[in-house]
């Protein structure tokens, strides 16, 4: 392609001509030369070549939407890894009812009897782990596993476990009851782990001095609304008295 170019560029000098005349070689040139034009164009594309742009373009594209998703998913994880960890501060339990504490080895058994709401089946998973593990209680999964002995013994826990997802938060409630249907324990936790929540019923639970004093405090507040008596409330004192003076 290049020397079909050159020989172009080169005619307007190859029309002299060598002749011979008498022996004699004379040069002819061409009184009325004109200029020639070249024009060079490319070749047409092929389908070929037109699959080839259109897969450039197509890479392109995807790397550029890529990016932007790239970016925008850096973004929604990081503002998603702030709201969880701004919901998690926000933690807390509150017990409605505790017939429990301080009343360690007056159960010997625990069965599950119902886990529902957010994540139900992980959630049984892990709070089977955790009470199978733990001495404190003999644990069952099922009514069915009890032994036909046991069944129906004032010595068996029936354990309930919900929970919800609001937002990023997780509410759960914990309901224990005895043999008679009873209640003995209700409480709810917001975003507390499966360990914290399972305490009361893996390791001893009885009062400490901060519990005593916190509970003193709820029932200071309840005699000052007179929903128990003066008399009510010292005998509490008395009764958790030694737990806050210990080691005085």
């Amino acid at each position: 392609m290049k020397k079909l170019l050159y020989l172009f560029l080169l005619l307007p000098y190859l029309v002299q001509s060598q002749i011979t005349i008498g022996g004699q070689r004379a040069t002819y040139r061409n009184p009325n030369p004109q200029p020639i034009k070249i024009q060079v164009s490319e070749a047409p594309k092929t389908s070929a070549d037109h699959f080839s742009d259109l897969q450039k373009t197509l890479n392109n594209i995807s790397a550029s939407a890529s990016a932007n998703s790239n970016a925008n998913r850096s973004a929604s994880d990081a503002a998603m890894i702030n709201a969880t960890a701004e919901e998690m501060r926000n933690n807390y339990s509150k017990i409605s009812t505790d017939k429990l504490i301080n009343n360690d080895g007056t159960y010997k058994a625990i069965v599950i009897e119902n886990v529902s709401g957010w994540a139900s089946k992980k959630n049984l998973e892990t709070i089977t782990e955790i009470l199978n593990t733990s001495k404190k209680y003999k644990f069952y999964r099922k009514y069915k596993d009890i032994q036909e002995n046991m069944r129906g013994s004032d010595k068996i826990l029936y354990f309930s476990f919900t929970r919800e997802a609001v937002s990023y938060s997780k509410i759960t409630n914990i309901i224990v009851r005895n043999s008679q249907n009873k209640i003995i324990y209700d409480v709810i936790h917001r975003n507390k782990s499966h360990i914290e929540m399972l305490k009361p019923f893996t390791s001893s639970y009885t009062f400490d001095k901060e519990m005593v004093i916190k509970k003193l405090k709820e029932l200071k507040e309840l005699e000052e609304l007179e929903l128990i008596s003066k008399e009510e409330y010292d005998s509490y004192v008395q009764k958790y008295k030694s737990i806050i003076l210990k080691g005085f």
